[in-house]
């Protein structure tokens, strides 16, 4: 999925997961480039930061998006936010320095989109994103566990809160692809 468009400047955006590493990849011009997730199980924080080093390697990105682990508002736990802290030094070993992202700049960023929760802001996506329509969870109750898929869209949800909101669906490599078959 990925695009070798030499010298576009893309925005990698990670989110870790409690079983993994979700991310997604943009070119400059808000198109999707790739998204996935690292499951990573034992030595969790260990082969987090072994995957973001992966991820910064392979996709070579000119900024990194990250959540703000000193976010007063950061819903996360303790070892979540020392995980977030070490993927940060990661990034700066590589000559970058992280964009990060409160919750309230998040919130900020879909404002007005009629976006109250994580489920709606993930539909918003969807919409503006069709070929991750196919990964969109089902909205969960309260007492449900999150889907796992869910982190696909907490990273595309930070990498829209830097780079900022398309204002209709954006075409990608995918779903062009997809319109060429039929």
């Amino acid at each position: 999925m990925m695009s070798d468009i030499a010298g576009e400047r893309r925005t990698l955006a990670a989110y870790p997961q409690r079983r993994g590493l979700a991310f997604v990849v943009l070119g400059e011009g808000r198109e999707l480039r790739t998204y996935g997730r690292k499951w990573i199980i034992r030595e969790k924080r260990h082969r987090t930061v072994a995957a973001m080093i992966d991820l910064l390697g392979r996709f070579q990105p000119g900024q990194v998006v990250l959540e703000d682990a000193a976010d007063p508002d950061l819903r996360r736990t303790r070892g979540t936010c020392r995980l977030l802290a070490e993927l940060d030094r990661a990034t700066r070993g590589f000559g970058l320095v992280p964009q990060l992202v409160t919750r309230a700049q998040q919130l900020h960023a879909f404002r007005g989109r009629d976006c109250a929760n994580k489920d709606e802001r993930a539909t918003l996506i969807a919409q503006l994103y069709p070929v991750l329509q196919r990964r969109l969870p089902p909205r969960r109750e309260i007492w449900m566990a999150e889907s796992e898929s869910m982190g696909v869209f907490d990273a595309m949800s930070l990498a829209l809160a830097h780079v900022g909101l398309p204002e209709g669906p954006v075409e990608d490599e995918l779903t062009r692809f997809q319109q060429l078959l039929q």
